[in-house]
């Protein structure tokens, strides 16, 4: 599900991005961060609307392999909550690739 979740939100983004994306969600799983702490699941992370898992066919290889990355290596910062969309102003501290239409961003640049 993290997989199809990827390829709804970020599927046409560069390989950066693909696991930045799913390292934000592995790291709302793991986080205490008071609108997290509750989130302690999968499911419980991705029902209450903060990502798409619209069928927009199956996740790609690179999808895949962008999962595997942020589970094996997790190269972001763990509070590393968020991702939006570029044109939002508030919150953004990581451009994972400058040609990227998303932004994210950590607890310290977010409050």
């Amino acid at each position: 599900i993290l997989a199809r979740v990827v390829m709804s939100e970020v599927g046409i983004e560069s390989f950066d991005v693909k696991q930045a994306l799913a390292e934000t969600i592995i790291n709302r799983l793991e986080s205490d961060y008071k609108e997290f702490k509750y989130q302690d699941t999968l499911d419980k992370v991705i029902v209450p609307g903060q990502f798409s898992t619209q069928d927009n066919g199956n996740p790609t290889e690179d999808c895949y392999k962008a999962v595997y990355a942020a589970i094996e290596y997790n190269a972001f910062p763990d509070d590393m909550l968020w991702a939006r969309a570029n044109y939002v102003s508030y919150g953004h501290e990581y451009t994972i690739d400058k040609n990227s239409i998303t932004k994210f961003s950590t607890v310290n640049k977010y409050q």
